[in-house]
């Protein structure tokens, strides 16, 4: 969560940090993730974009080819410079 009232961008305005309660490996896509992948499968929706890196859209049941993950993703891209 983000924009919620514990959620990331609120609590950093606080100077405050948020504390990530479930690690990403036991993370499951959401019932919007499993709507998109739906919507592919019936071809309403050609291709997903999007701004995550938690690999939730492949997880869903996308095929990488229809999934352009913007920011990268945590279990296949790594920082070079880190």
């Amino acid at each position: 969560d983000y924009r919620g009232p514990q959620g990331v961008w609120t609590l950093q305005r606080q100077g405050k940090q948020a504390a990530m309660e479930v690690a990403y490996e036991d993370t499951r896509p959401t019932a919007a993730h499993m709507a998109l992948s739906t919507l592919v499968r019936l071809k309403r929706v050609k291709h997903v974009v999007s701004q995550n890196v938690d690999g939730l859209h492949l997880r869903s049941g996308l095929a990488p080819r229809q999934v352009t993950e913007l920011h990268g993703n945590i279990y296949r891209e790594a920082c070079t410079a880190c």
